[in-house]
């Protein structure tokens, strides 16, 4: 998996970002899905939520392959990590097309997010449900 950060001035801050990254990415992903894996993570100050995943690029099967994760700037190690989990997740979910980038479908099957509040949409209910835990085996192995 290649993996670039953007917008983080503090070195060793930007650092615990890619390990984290790679070490949530092997978690999520098969041994062979990750050398065709791209994310760009960009830290910004102002994003309407903690964080999001993109989808920036699909290969020539038109599998998600390249991804953006903006997470939101100036919150504390843990948390942004956290989040990051959270949203290497959703990478994890747009990669292995469980769900699609118009959130119609989750898992081949069509899903209308009219009918449920967001946090209870499944992609969400599997991201919130595993980011605590990748968090954790994180910090375990370093």
């Amino acid at each position: 998996m290649i993996i670039r950060v953007a917008g983080c001035k503090d070195i060793s801050f930007e650092q615990e970002i890619m390990k984290a990254a790679n070490f949530f990415g092997k978690e999520l992903l098969t041994k062979k899905m990750l050398p065709h894996i791209e994310l760009d993570i960009i830290m910004k100050a102002k994003i309407p939520d903690l964080g999001n995943c993109l989808v920036t690029y699909y290969n020539d099967w038109y599998k998600p392959r390249e991804f953006q994760i903006e997470l939101r700037k100036y919150r504390s190690l843990k948390n942004t990590l956290i989040c990051l989990a959270h949203e290497m997740v959703h990478l994890k979910q747009f990669a292995k097309c469980e769900i699609n980038v118009g959130l119609t479908k989750w898992k081949g099957k069509p899903y209308d997010t009219e009918e449920n509040e967001y946090h209870m949409y499944p992609w969400e209910v599997e991201a919130s449900s595993k980011e605590q835990l990748l968090y954790a085996m994180y910090m375990e192995k370093i």
